[in-house]
């Protein structure tokens, strides 16, 4: 097991102090759960970003598909009626 030294102000010291109290665990513990929970985060944020990039692909797939379906009616002849 690997030991990590942290330094941090006083006020963040007492913030993970009173946490670990509150929640009844170390706070070598309360550490690990932050810095997992924040790895989960940023994967489920990487997850959104790689759909919401897929979705914009796919919209604009879209439209390009429906200007032309329009340009076709437009071309139809019946503009001469």
């Amino acid at each position: 097991m690997s030991t990590i030294t942290l330094r941090v102000d006083d006020s963040f010291s007492q913030t993970v102090s009173a946490l670990s109290r509150e929640l009844h665990i170390s706070k070598t513990a309360l550490i690990k759960e932050a810095v997992l929970a924040y790895r989960q985060q940023l994967e489920a944020k990487k997850v959104r970003d790689q759909m919401a990039k897929a979705s914009r692909r796919v919209q604009m797939a879209a439209v390009d598909e429906d200007r032309e379906l329009w340009d076709g009616c437009v071309a139809d002849g019946l503009e001469d009626v």
